[in-house]
């Protein structure tokens, strides 16, 4: 009877030591199974992201009649044929800066000898640190020729990624379209789940689209600056800041670089601080006035969380982690934030501010004391 009883009494819960180790041990897992799910997993969140970003026109064109295929059609042919002029517009300056690489690297070399000369004219000797010998221009060659071997070699290989993921995001805007129906078929129209998920989707629809037009403003801003400023290549330094402002803070100091380097060679010191300064001063109006106000305070990341992600998405994907870092991040941030249970680790990712509820109890004593 004894031992019947003991088979009948439930195991006890594993201490709370044993639940975090469990939990550790599975995220370890997980996060192996997405590093080895690379090939699969990228093109499909980058038409995720891509669909989120659709979806709303396709609902204006069915709100106003149109079929649904006829619509997420529609929406697609237009999104390529834009991406399509846009490459067209960008690829003869990207290929004439790919062949001028050897000539900037001469010129750097020239540069490079004029600055080592005016220091030891006043006395500084840094011939040992700038010293020719140590810098080999056949390797930079060498280096933008590897560059462009690669980039031929890759094209086969990036037009098979476009086409996965067009047809991936075909297939979901196409599934977005019944979404909604299939969400209370599952869950009941007043789900606490439907709700949660609806919320989520929303919010990240919310984030993508502030913060695509807002790098959209940024890239033509920059690429008219670098333009007014005399530099070449301007169409590619456009997008490079149009891309790289996905990132916040580390985003805008990478996107100067290749602008700063170039106005360096061609035009020296002065030129080139300027371009630093334009840089400073467009990702400064547009990270702290414009963003903010637009998108609101609880979408912000910390800035060691932005960090830390860049890194961790590009050990775990490679460049296109890195570049979709942010936006993973923050798609885990607002589900995070949707979430009662949860919340407390969405405020963690944040960055520092008062609840609404502490800055009325602030106002509150603030009266009081009035």
């Amino acid at each position: 009877m004894s031992g019947d009883k003991r088979l009948a009494t439930s195991d006890p819960a594993p201490p709370p030591s044993g639940r975090w180790l469990l939990g550790a041990a599975s995220l370890v897992i997980v996060i192996a199974g997405l590093r080895a799910a690379a090939p699969f997993m990228l093109p499909l969140l980058l038409a995720l992201f891509i669909g989120l970003l659709s979806f709303p026109v396709v609902a204006f064109l069915c709100r106003l009649g149109v079929r649904l295929t006829l619509s997420v059609i529609s929406t697609v042919l237009a999104l390529v044929g834009v991406l399509s002029v846009l490459g067209f517009l960008i690829a003869p300056s990207l290929n004439s800066f790919i062949e001028a690489t050897p000539s900037y690297v001469q010129q750097f070399s020239e540069r490079l000898s004029e600055w080592t000369a005016d220091f030891q004219a006043r006395g500084i000797d840094v011939g040992s640190v700038l010293a020719m010998e140590n810098i080999d221009p056949g390797r930079f060659v060498d280096m933008a020729g590897g560059v462009v071997r690669r980039t031929l070699t890759g094209v086969a290989s990036a037009l098979s990624f476009s086409v996965l993921v067009t047809f991936l995001l075909v297939f979901f805007l196409l599934e977005g379209g019944h979404a909604p129906r299939k969400m209370n078929a599952a869950f009941g129209i007043d789900s606490r789940v439907g709700k949660y998920l609806a919320g989520v989707v929303r919010e990240v629809q919310h984030y993508l689209g502030v913060k695509t037009l807002i790098s959209i403003g940024t890239g033509v801003v920059l690429g008219l600056f670098t333009w007014l400023c005399g530099l070449p290549y301007a169409p590619v330094f456009g997008l490079v800041a149009f891309v790289l402002n996905y990132i916040p803070a580390i985003g805008s100091i990478i996107a100067a670089v290749p602008a700063f380097i170039v106005a360096l060679i061609l035009f020296g010191p002065g030129r080139a601080l300027i371009v630093v300064a334009g840089y400073l001063l467009v990702n400064t109006l547009i990270g702290n006035v414009i963003e903010p106000t637009l998108m609101g305070r609880r979408f912000g990341l910390s800035t060691l969380v932005v960090f830390v992600s860049l890194i961790f998405w590009g050990w775990m994907w490679g460049p296109l982690g890195m570049l979709m870092s942010v936006p993973l991040t923050m798609m885990i941030k607002i589900a995070l934030d949707e979430s009662e249970e949860l919340h407390w680790a969405a405020v963690l990712l944040g960055r520092v501010r008062a609840r609404p509820e502490e800055s009325t109890k602030a106002a509150d004593a603030a009266g009081d004391s009035g």
